[in-house]
């Protein structure tokens, strides 16, 4: 594990998809679960398939897909159902 501290930036896009949920609850665990990765981003694993380039992580029901390059955290892909 790298003991790196990384920045999590938020594309408008990501932003969106988040918003999209209309559920402010599930929207503030988001939030917190992102701030998570500053400290462990490279401790998630990868996710499967053609989707392997991007981490994962898993938030109740919902997956955050997301890219490191250097020390930024991208979050990528919001998955609702379990298919990466």
């Amino acid at each position: 594990m790298n003991n790196n501290m990384y920045k999590v930036i938020i594309s408008e896009t990501f932003q969106k998809e988040i918003e999209s949920l209309r559920n402010k609850n599930l929207e503030q665990d988001i939030y917190k679960k992102l701030k998570t990765l500053e400290a462990d981003a490279d401790k998630y694993p990868y996710a499967r398939h053609e989707l392997r380039q991007y981490r994962k992580i898993r938030i109740g029901k919902l997956r955050v897909l997301y890219e490191i390059v250097g020390d930024i955290v991208y979050p990528k892909k919001l998955i609702k159902r379990h298919r990466y």
